[in-house]
C-alpha cells in the first residue's frame, strides 16, 4: 500500500504543478534519493568510470553521479505527467529526426522493432509515434501490486501505446509484427533469464536477446532509437537507419551480431551525456577496476 500511495502522490504532483515548479520539486526529491541511496550511488559511480574511461576527477565524478539522479527524477516527473502532454507540448519541446527510416521499414510489411534504452525520457518516444499516426506496441513487465501496475499503465495507454505483458510477450510481439506494427523494446537490461554477451564500452556485458530474437524470427528490420534531453528540457528523438535482417540466419551468431551493432550505436549517444543513462545497478561487475579489454580472459 505504501508503494502505491507513494506513486499516487508522484502522479498528483506531476499533474498539479506547472512544469517549472515540477522540475524544481523533482530535483529536490532527487537530492533526497541521492543522499539515502548509497548502493545506487556506488553503482552509478562505477558505471560512469567505465563509460568515461576514468577521465573524471573525484569532484567531477561526484557531480556526474548527482546529475544522473536529477535526470532520472525529471524523467519520472514527465512520465506521470504524460496525460497532460498534448500535441502543443510535443510541437514546442520535441524534435524528431529520422522518421523516414520508420516509414521505409514498414513498407516491407513485416513490422519493425524499435529498440531503445533506459536513456533520458524513453517513454516520450511512444507518445511521439502515436501523435504521428503510428501504432506502437510495448512489452511491459507488470508490477506485483495491481494498483501500482494501473498507475504505470495509464500514462502509456494515454500516450497511445498498446501494452503487451511479459507473460504473453512472444505471441503478442509476433502478432504485432505480423500486423505491420511497431514493436518497441528496451535493449540494455536483462529482465528475464538468459541474455546475450555483447561488448559495451570495451567490456563484456549482458544484453537481452528479445530485440534481436524478434527481428530474426520475423525477418523484421531493427531500428535503434534514442532520446536526448537538451538544455531547457527539450528533446531530440533520433530513429537511426534500419538494420535489415532478411538475409540473416536465425541463430546465436546473428543474434550476437545484431545486439553488438545496437551496443555500438548506443555508446555514441551515452558519450554525449553519460548522466542521462538512468541505470542504478552495476553494469559491469569489475567496474571498480581499471578498464580492460574483453579479449582479456579475466574480463567479466
Amino acid at each position: 500500500m505504501f508503494e502505491y500511495l507513494m506513486y499516487l502522490g508522484a502522479e498528483f504532483l506531476a499533474t498539479v504543478f506547472p512544469l517549472r515548479q515540477l522540475y524544481w520539486i523533482a530535483r529536490r526529491i532527487a537530492d533526497i534519493n541521492y543522499f539515502f541511496d548509497r548502493k545506487g550511488r556506488a553503482a552509478v559511480r562505477d558505471n560512469l568510470r567505465v563509460i568515461t574511461s576514468d577521465s573524471l576527477d573525484e569532484d567531477a565524478l561526484k557531480k556526474a553521479v548527482k546529475r544522473t539522479y536529477y535526470h532520472f527524477s525529471l524523467y519520472l516527473a514527465e512520465f506521470f505527467r504524460m496525460k497532460k502532454l498534448d500535441s502543443g507540448y510535443f510541437d514546442s519541446h520535441v524534435t524528431i529526426v529520422g522518421i523516414e527510416h520508420v516509414d521505409r521499414a514498414l513498407e516491407h510489411g513485416k513490422g519493425a522493432i524499435v529498440v531503445s534504452a533506459h536513456f533520458s525520457n524513453w517513454e516520450l518516444g511512444l507518445a511521439a509515434l502515436s501523435l504521428k499516426g503510428y501504432q506502437p506496441y510495448v512489452i511491459v513487465a507488470p508490477h506485483k501490486n495491481k494498483k501500482v501496475n494501473e498507475l504505470f499503465l495509464r500514462p502509456r495507454v494515454k500516450a497511445g501505446a498498446r501494452p503487451i505483458f511479459t507473460e504473453n510477450a512472444i505471441e503478442g510481439g509476433y502478432n504485432a509484427l505480423r500486423s505491420n506494427g511497431i514493436l518497441i523494446l528496451l535493449g540494455d537490461r536483462v529482465t528475464t533469464k538468459g541474455g546475450v554477451e555483447t561488448t559495451f564500452f570495451g567490456r563484456a556485458a549482458t544484453f537481452p536477446k528479445g530485440p534481436a530474437r524478434f527481428a530474426l524470427g520475423a525477418h523484421a528490420p531493427l531500428i535503434p532509437a534514442y532520446i536526448m534531453r537538451k538544455p531547457g528540457n527539450i528533446f531530440r528523438i533520433t530513429f537511426e537507419q534500419p538494420i535489415w535482417t532478411d538475409d540473416m540466419s536465425d541463430d546465436d551468431e546473428s543474434l550476437r551480431r545484431l545486439m553488438n551493432v545496437y551496443a555500438r550505436r548506443f555508446e555514441t549517444y551515452i558519450r554525449q551525456d553519460p548522466t542521462q543513462y538512468g541505470v542504478f545497478y552495476r553494469i559491469w561487475q569489475d567496474a571498480d577496476n581499471s578498464v580492460r579489454s574483453v579479449s582479456n580472459k579475466d574480463s567479466v
